[in-house]
Order: structure tokens, then C-alpha cells, then sequence
């Protein structure tokens, strides 16, 4: 049952173009993790990525499904955003096994030295809903990731897909 929940959920995010839409219920069954579906419960009430508030660098925690992950043990990641030309680009990182969040002092300027990239790749679609990242267009693996904000905009929520890996974070704002 588990195995085919996962099954159903990553063949329905395997058939995605560089659409823009959002995934469907990623949490359905029992696979997902009390930790993720929590974050997915935020993320789907949560409401678009707010440029106006740019530049950005959020941290927090994420949980992974994968094999060799346990969905409910705390990862951390990073995202940054700023505006450039005409579009808001995106970097961060991921941290495996860290006992605290590693970003968690960094003041957003030197988050964006560390991690943001200023190229036409690292680009954001920002649309009504939420934004959207495809990291490896047209070519396998899918890698992609879906962001939304909370109302207050002290939170973003991100929901990754590397094939064949999900992942659900949850990142506080940095102060500038």
C-alpha cells in the first residue's frame, strides 16, 4: 500500500512538463511522514512568493522520502531570492544529518554571495499561485521545485521533486 501511494504520487510528477500548475495531493496514503504533512498542509493554505520583498534568504527544515532518508528525520536547506533584469532568481542548499541548521546565522547578503547565481538557469516563474523552479529543464532527472509564502512572509514553504526523491521544507526568514 505504502510502496503504491509513492508509486502513484511520483508517476503523476514524472508526467509534468514545465507546466505551471501545482502537484496534486503529494501526501496521499500513508506514506508521507506527520513531519511532511504538515509542511504540505501549510504549503497548500499558503499563498504566492512575494518579489516585492526581495532580496530574500530563508532557512529551515526539510524532510525527504527517499529510500535511504527516514521521512522524519530533520534535514535542513537554505533558499535565497533577489531580483534580476526582469525576473527573481533562486539558489540555496541542502545540509544531510546536521544536528542544527548550518545556514541559520547568515545574514542575507552573505547568503546571496554563498548561494544565489545570477544567470537565465536560476530564474523563478512567479505565478498567481506560488513559484516555480524547474533546475533541469527538458531533461532527465525532473528536479524541480514548487515555493509558496506564508501570509506574514516570515515563511516559505518548498516542495522539491528530484526524481525519484520528494521533499517537504519549512524555512524562516533571515534578517537583513
Amino acid at each position: 500500500m505504502i510502496k503504491t501511494s509513492l508509486f502513484a504520487a511520483l508517476l503523476s510528477l514524472s508526467t509534468f512538463s514545465y507546466a505551471q500548475e501545482l502537484p496534486g495531493n503529494l501526501c496521499t496514503g500513508d506514506w508521507c511522514s506527520e513531519q511532511q504533512k504538515a509542511i504540505w498542509a501549510e504549503f497548500q493554505a499558503a499563498g504566492p512568493l512575494k518579489a516585492e520583498a526581495l532580496p530574500s534568504a530563508y532557512s529551515g527544515v526539510c524532510f525527504h522520502s527517499k529510500p535511504y532518508y527516514d521521512p522524519t528525520q530533520e534535514q535542513h536547506a537554505i533558499a535565497v531570492f533577489d531580483k534580476w533584469e526582469d525576473a527573481v532568481v533562486y539558489g540555496g542548499s541542502f545540509s544531510f544529518m546536521a544536528t542544527s541548521n548550518p545556514y541559520a546565522g547568515l545574514s542575507v547578503a552573505d547568503a546571496k554571495k554563498q548561494y544565489l547565481k545570477y544567470e537565465a538557469k536560476y530564474k523563478l516563474q512567479l505565478l498567481a499561485t506560488h513559484a516555480e523552479a524547474d533546475m533541469n529543464p527538458g531533461r532527465e532527472p525532473i528536479w524541480r521545485y514548487w515555493m509558496k509564502q506564508s501570509a506574514s512572509g516570515d515563511a516559505v514553504l518548498l516542495v522539491g521533486f528530484w526524481q525519484p526523491q520528494l521533499l517537504f521544507c519549512k524555512m524562516t526568514r533571515h534578517a537583513n
